[in-house]
């Protein structure tokens, strides 16, 4: 789980990977009846990273998503990604004004329970039957973010399903951070 990878760091659109896990998961029969609606309103959504590394944290969350809205039978399966602009570092440390993209996956599922949010990034936690999955997805999505410089967050109410925000800085942020030292 903490080896790295090969993968090279490079500047990559955020709305590009998005994209592109959309288009294959809306060939995925498990999500042939979900609507994906995007709201992509981040202007700049270049980060720098590995693109394996950060789809991988994008696939994990939406995986769950369209798990979480297949087991609900909900009458309207949606799942939304929106990306916004915002300088709320979600409590990490440094300065507050720096550039970051907020990426928020919202699920029409049932919710995460209240007892299960604190444990959700944790390794091996799982709340589906056996063979269905490790409970490694969210805990390694957790150390790639955190990796990046980002900050990854989970809320969860029954009337709007679960909700994962990926905080991450913006490349033009990482290169001039970088360059001051």
């Amino acid at each position: 789980m903490s080896r790295t990878t090969g993968g090279e760091s490079k500047l990559i659109s955020v709305h590009q990977q998005l994209h592109d896990l959309i288009s294959v998961l809306s060939y995925q029969p498990a999500a042939d009846a979900i609507v994906f609606e995007t709201n992509l309103n981040a202007t700049d959504d270049i980060v720098f990273a590995d693109p394996d590394r950060l789809r991988q944290v994008f696939l994990n969350i939406l995986l769950n998503a369209v798990d979480a809205v297949n087991a609900d039978k909900c009458s309207d399966p949606r799942i939304k990604l929106i990306t916004e602009h915002t300088t709320d570092d979600g409590g990490m440390a440094g300065e507050q004004d720096r550039g970051l993209i907020k990426v928020t996956i919202q699920d029409s599922g049932p919710g995460i329970h209240s007892s299960h949010l604190p444990h959700v990034f944790d390794p091996f936690f799982t709340t589906k039957p056996p063979g269905k999955g490790t409970g490694l997805g969210l805990s390694v999505s957790f150390m790639i973010v955190e990796k990046l410089g980002g900050h990854i967050a989970v809320s969860s109410s029954e009337e709007m399903g679960a909700v994962f925000q990926v905080v991450l800085p913006l490349a033009k942020q990482r290169i001039r951070i970088g360059s001051d030292k």
